[in-house]
């Protein structure tokens, strides 16, 4: 995703300014100025005037969907502002450190640990001071410590108000204004991957009962159980459990590591982690061969839905198409299984920023249903097949598990696409209620 972007961000000499002398002229508590000399790329010289600065941290505490902002008098501008918790970093301090303390001082919170969002250079024409702007999770209560000479009042705010205040004029902090920016992103993102999350684990839960059945011999319109695998009602398999277990993985890591996915991975299929019985069942050929001798199947008969069904938590991170083929890949290496892995999370991050069921599927409206079997390219053309088709997350599902065959995974991206699309409430709340081991699908949200 930033490749290109990083390409625009390296050393170009066309653009590049060359130091060649620089003084300070002046010394202060906490900064200093100085005088330098540059060379322009035209061979020019040029004068800057620079004021030099350690930096700072701040943090973004995020409480059921208010945002949490300091009142205080800020003589530069004479005026009383709303401002996140921030602080000045010492010299050679770790900004975590900076960060907690500040937390602490100025609201008594405490947080058990702190997520970096971005980095912020206030004013980047003259001076180097920068922010680097956390946000809080794991938060607690404590008693604040406010430094002599600091007065503040501690107010939440709806992130919504927030940003309504900034466009107003109101709210004018630059790492403030950032973080209300990015904490509203944030926000959505939670509810987007709970979207699909949940949206997945219905349709597989509802297609269940009915994997092998042949299409027309059946008709689902309900959450039933039994049936094929003899499971509960409200049973996921292992499509929603190995999407749990790459969720899990983000989570703890933070970050694509494939070697935890693949221990996770087989925590499940040898001690059914992420199941709702702690029993594994319906496990894919591919996957178990994959698992079990540690690495990725690319044969021509490899190339099934197995890693498609686990694969979109990737949509919710800066995953890169080099990184989803290296995900897919820890089951199924297969060109096609990799690359249809990449365009279904690039078609869910497309319906995240406001795409249409037209937009990703408009090709296959009014078209013949297509196959619906365990082959990758079968279960992606069946699951936007329904998107194309309906109108409601419960007409999608209910039509990927009518299609029969393999009617879980199916049901299971579909579910996620309808998910993102129409959002968590859009979701039967009867299912959300029948729908098994909710605890544990809330413990691997990230």
């Amino acid at each position: 995703m930033l490749d290109s972007i990083q390409k625009l961000c390296v050393s170009d000499e066309n653009l590049q300014e060359h130091l060649l002398q620089s003084q300070t002229v002046w010394t202060g508590k906490i900064f200093s100025v100085e005088t330098s000399q540059v060379s322009c790329p035209d061979g020019s010289l040029a004068y800057r005037e620079l004021a030099r600065h350690h930096g700072g941290a701040a943090v973004a505490v995020i409480r059921d969907g208010k945002l949490c902002l300091v009142r205080q008098w800020r003589v530069s501008v004479d005026q009383l502002t709303l401002e996140i918790p921030a602080g000045k970093l010492e010299p050679g301090e770790d900004p975590t450190v900076c960060a907690a303390r500040e937390l602490k001082e100025e609201t008594g919170l405490v947080a058990s640990s702190l997520e970096l969002l971005a980095t912020s250079y206030g004013s980047i024409g003259f001076t180097d001071e920068h922010t680097m702007i956390y946000l809080a999770h794991g938060v607690h209560q404590s008693d604040a410590i406010p430094d002599k000479g600091e007065f503040v009042d501690v107010v939440w705010l709806d992130i919504s108000e927030v940003l309504d205040a900034v466009k107003a004029g109101l709210i004018c902090d630059s790492k403030t204004i950032i973080a209300a920016s990015m904490a509203a992103q944030e926000l959505r993102r939670r509810a987007q991957l709970k979207s699909v999350i949940y949206g997945l684990a219905i349709g597989d839960a509802l297609g269940v009962p009915y994997e092998f059945c042949e299409r027309g011999s059946f008709c689902c319109t309900d959450m039933v159980g039994h049936g094929t695998h003899n499971q509960e009602a409200g049973t996921f398999s292992d499509d929603t459990s190995m999407t749990l277990a790459t969720c899990d993985s983000i989570r703890v890591r933070g970050l694509i590591d494939l070697a935890d996915m693949r221990e996770r991975f087989c925590r499940w299929l040898y001690e059914g982690a992420y199941t709702p019985d702690g029993i594994c069942f319906d496990v894919g050929n591919t996957t178990a061969v994959a698992l079990r001798q540690g690495y990725g199947c690319e044969g021509e008969w490899d190339n099934g839905n197995g890693s498609l069904m686990r694969i979109a938590p990737l949509a919710f991170i800066a995953a890169s198409d080099k990184d989803i083929c290296a995900v897919s890949a820890i089951t199924h290496a297969h060109a096609l299984s990799c690359s249809v892995c990449v365009s279904f999370v690039h078609i869910l991050r497309r319906l995240a920023v406001g795409a249409t069921a037209a937009d990703v599927a408009g090709e296959w409206k009014g078209q013949p249903a297509p196959a619906s079997s365990g082959f990758v390219q079968h279960a992606y053309d069946a699951a936007l097949w329904c998107l194309a088709n309906t109108s409601s997350y419960r007409d999608c599902v209910l039509a990927a598990v009518n299609l029969g065959s393999d009617t879980d995974t199916t049901a299971a991206i579909a579910g996620a696409l309808a998910g993102v699309l129409y959002g968590y409430d859009a979701i039967p709340a009867e299912w959300v209620s029948a729908l098994r081991a909710k605890d544990l699908i809330e413990s691997c949200l990230f």
